[in-house]
């Protein structure tokens, strides 16, 4: 949707946004920017304090939550301000109408994807939540469940799931090639290496995309004795909860390989602990780590699998070869409930059921052929 030219220009203060996009209504005002009384609400809600004082109500969110919810409610008051209907002496909840709403889901209808939007409103509302308790959210409430039931993934999810032999076997001849060819291109073959080695770890442990780019040697990856271990505090993982793992002994040689020759080739002299390091001798990032992984499996595959859907893969495989084993689903991806698990598993059931229907549509086909000749 653009902008009408009858809407408020922009003040020299609304410049100071977190995101410079080409689209004015995508930017998100700062928190140094935000109305007096938005910002004490959020500094508030957010405030931690001392063992006998109760904290803000968003006191325990996780950095990576706090940031998307802070995002969310900028690019509501860039919105506002947008559209001439900022007024600083407002409260949170005084401005906060079902009109402006309405003006704000247009908005963001045609212009972002239906998960963008249902995302934006939802931490729309997780804000006013904590900023303002005693608003009523009925309409933000009615609006997130209509957008649940229109937001659908951009991607086929189905096509990203490839069997774990697959990705495990992508992996090791990732790691096979970088040992055998690519004469003289040192940096390249430690490159491949790194990808082949990161695309069968994950294979056989599923970790989240974030705790693997955070990997430290001796502290996240740690040998003992013949095998390593993966290990992650209660503060690093999603759900607060220990995640200690090990890797098995066939990973041993192939990790030592990358830590012995290939990783010093990357570092070029460098000095860090981060295991996963970049051509550039640079640590990488989760954003980084995403694009190696979709760039490789896309070759390999024909679709770029993203390190998320390893474990769809994880448990989709487990489920259709071992379904009386599903229950170990929720160790293998660390999560605090079976609930979450049991959905991988429903969809490996669905896709089962459709290839199984499938087979009998070619078996009937066959026979009506063999009667009609």
């Amino acid at each position: 949707m653009i902008l009408s030219s009858n809407f408020a220009p922009l003040s020299s203060r609304s410049l100071e946004v977190t995101d410079y996009k080409s689209n004015l209504s995508h930017r998100c005002l700062k928190l140094e920017h935000w109305p007096s009384a938005d910002r004490a609400a959020w500094l508030d809600a957010t405030a931690e304090r001392g063992l006998l004082e109760v904290g803000g109500a968003a006191a325990n969110w996780r950095d990576t939550t706090k940031k998307a919810v802070l995002d969310a409610y900028g690019r509501w008051l860039t919105f506002l301000q947008l559209n001439g209907l900022l007024d600083e002496n407002e409260s949170p909840t005084e401005r906060f109408t079902e009109d402006r709403l309405r003006r704000y889901l247009a908005n963001l209808d045609g212009s972002v994807a239906p998960i963008t939007c249902r995302n934006l409103i939802t931490n729309l509302s997780e804000a006013l939540r904590v900023m303002a308790p005693e608003m009523d959210q009925t309409l933000l409430r009615r609006a997130r469940a209509r957008l649940k039931t229109r937001a659908r993934p951009a991607r086929n999810k189905h096509e990203q799931i490839v069997p774990v032999d697959e990705l495990l076997r992508l992996g090791f001849d990732l790691m096979r090639q970088a040992e055998h060819e690519y004469e003289g291109r040192e940096v390249w073959r430690a490159a491949v290496y790194r990808d082949g080695l990161t695309i069968a770890l994950l294979a056989c442990r599923p970790i989240r995309r974030r705790n693997l780019a955070a990997m430290r040697l001796d502290h996240h990856l740690i040998k003992q004795g013949t095998s390593y271990y993966i290990a992650f505090s209660p503060a690093e993982t999603k759900n607060r909860r220990t995640f200690d793992q090990p890797l098995s002994s066939h990973f041993t040689e192939h990790v030592d390989q990358y830590l012995q020759r290939f990783r010093p080739l990357l570092l070029n002299g460098r000095d860090s602990d981060r295991v996963w390091i970049s051509w550039r001798a640079q640590p990488m990032s989760d954003a980084s780590l995403y694009g190696a992984i979709r760039s490789r499996t896309k070759t390999a595959f024909g679709v770029g699998i993203p390190p998320h859907r390893f474990r769809d893969s994880a448990v989709t495989t487990l489920s259709r070869l071992h379904p009386e084993s599903i229950h170990i689903a929720q160790a293998l991806l660390h999560h605090s409930d079976y609930a979450t698990s049991e959905a991988y598993y429903n969809q490996a059931r669905d896709t089962e059921a459709v290839q199984a229907w499938h087979a009998s549509l070619r078996k009937l086909r066959r026979y009506l052929g063999a009667k009609m000749e």
